[in-house]
Formats: C-alpha cells, sequence, structure tokens
C-alpha cells in the first residue's frame, strides 16, 4: 500500500482515489481489490489505507503545499523504440520474428 502511495506522493501527487470501497461482484477482477471483502469485513488493506489517510490529513497543509525537488536525470520509455530493439535482438540472434501488431507494442514498424 505505501508503495502505490507514498512515492507518487514523493513525486508530487496532491491526491489518489480508492475507486472501490467494496469489491466487484461480477467479472475479472471480482471479488478483489476492494476496501472490504465481499462479507463486508475488512480487506487486508483497509487499515494501511487508513492509516496514511490519517496520517496525510493530521499534517494535510503541510503536504498541500510540499513540491519535489528538480530531478537531475530522467528515464524515457518509448514503446516504438522497446518494438524495434526487440525485433533487432531476434534478427541479430536468429531467433524467430516477434509477433507484429499492437500485441508486440508494434506502432509502425511492422514489415
Amino acid at each position: 500500500m505505501k508503495r502505490h502511495i507514498l512515492i507518487p506522493l514523493a513525486h508530487g501527487i496532491k491526491g489518489f482515489l480508492f475507486w472501490q470501497y467494496r469489491p466487484e461482484r461480477l467479472g475479472g477482477e471480482s471479488p478483489a481489490w476492494g476496501l472490504t471483502n465481499p462479507d463486508g469485513s475488512p480487506a487486508p488493506w483497509l487499515e494501511p489505507a487508513s492509516h496514511i489517510a490519517r496520517a496525510l490529513l493530521a499534517d494535510e497543509e503541510f503536504f498541500l503545499a510540499a513540491s519535489p525537488l528538480p530531478a537531475k536525470a530522467a528515464l524515457l520509455a518509448d514503446p516504438e523504440a522497446c518494438a524495434l530493439a526487440t525485433k533487432l535482438i531476434s534478427r541479430l540472434s536468429g531467433g524467430e520474428e516477434p509477433i507484429d501488431g499492437p500485441e508486440a507494442f508494434d506502432a509502425g514498424t511492422a514489415d
């Protein structure tokens, strides 16, 4: 729970949202991700989420006014570059071609 809230907070977010108090009843996410279990009992992450919320609210003005230090470096993640690198490595190693299309994050590099 801490990494999903505190790391983004350290990077300057000013809020976060818990999408669901109760878990899904149907579908692929059922019965996950609610702050409570389907029977209404607390999910394992309810108390850590509550603890973090109370700590942030106790010093709300500080956190709202805070901003991260300027970065000295940055990372660039580019799906097209990743797809190109995958193809090049595959060709150079004599392996099979990776799947073309969206499944391989292939945006315009198809043969």
